[in-house]
């Protein structure tokens, strides 16, 4: 039995006597009392688990079935105090995140809202893009959509879609987009639209786009090829709203 006091002392463990093959692994905690020649100190239990300290006293022998011995010159092991909450700490990681996100924004992914009625029905006004920012001028497709500022409206961005790469020649034709002399298919149509455009060479370091919403589009067949320099990001992902989300083709 164990009782609490208001006062230290300090307990050993030792192997206990022979003891009986039903409980092989026991040992015994003996009591030291406090006297001029032992002088109060911490004691130690020991469990399967390790060393916890106390500031009890034993007043009987106490068995523990499967502790392990342990030396009178252990460490006393106390418990790690818990940490209080620190506004420096707290206000360095917000820093971080903000700087990582900053990062991660200016350099990998950009966020942008859509505005206007070019890209419908695929896109519409209200939702919020992801677009990629890496290598947003290479490896450039056809039926890519991409974020740009067209050059005579900097300080704009517009979002098209990519139809004419640079060299190729492009001719529309009774409302049907023909590359190189061969009609292209375009799947992410989906309102009828009306228009010709005589044949004509894309120039090296420029592309065509057009909206997907063709008869209520700026596009380039209206201010000309767009440089490729201009283009910021490729949109990859619509994640507003919710019930929306998912990959821009």
């Amino acid at each position: 039995m164990i009782e609490d006091y208001d006062y230290e002392s300090i307990t050993s463990l030792t192997r206990a006597p022979p003891s009986p093959p039903s409980n092989p692994t026991a040992f015994a905690i003996h009591t030291s009392r406090a006297s001029p020649d032992n002088p109060l100190t911490p004691d130690f239990v020991a469990c399967s688990g390790g060393i916890y300290p106390h500031w009890f006293r034993m007043q009987d022998v106490s068995t523990l079935p499967g502790a392990e011995a342990l030396p009178l010159d252990a460490p006393l092991v106390r418990p790690r105090p818990l940490r209080r909450f620190s506004m420096r700490a707290f206000s360095g990681t917000m820093c971080n995140v903000v700087l990582v996100v900053l990062l991660f924004q200016t350099w990998l992914v950009q966020g942008y809202r859509v505005y206007g009625c070019c890209m419908e029905p695929n896109l519409w006004t209200g939702e919020r893009l992801l677009a990629t920012r890496v290598d947003a001028r290479k490896n450039l497709h056809r039926g890519e959509v991409v974020v740009f500022y067209p050059p005579h409206r900097p300080d704009t961005p517009f979002i098209k879609r990519i139809i004419g790469m640079p060299g190729d020649v492009m001719e529309i034709r009774a409302n049907h987009v023909f590359i190189n002399g061969q009609e292209i298919q375009e799947p992410y149509l989906r309102r009828a639209w009306h228009d010709d455009r005589a044949a004509e060479r894309i120039p090296d370091g420029n592309v065509f786009v057009m909206g997907d919403n063709r008869d209520n589009s700026n596009d380039s067949r209206a201010w000309g090829d767009l440089p490729i320099d201009h283009i910021q990001a490729k949109a990859w992902l619509r994640y507003w709203p919710l019930n929306r989300v998912g990959w821009i083709n």
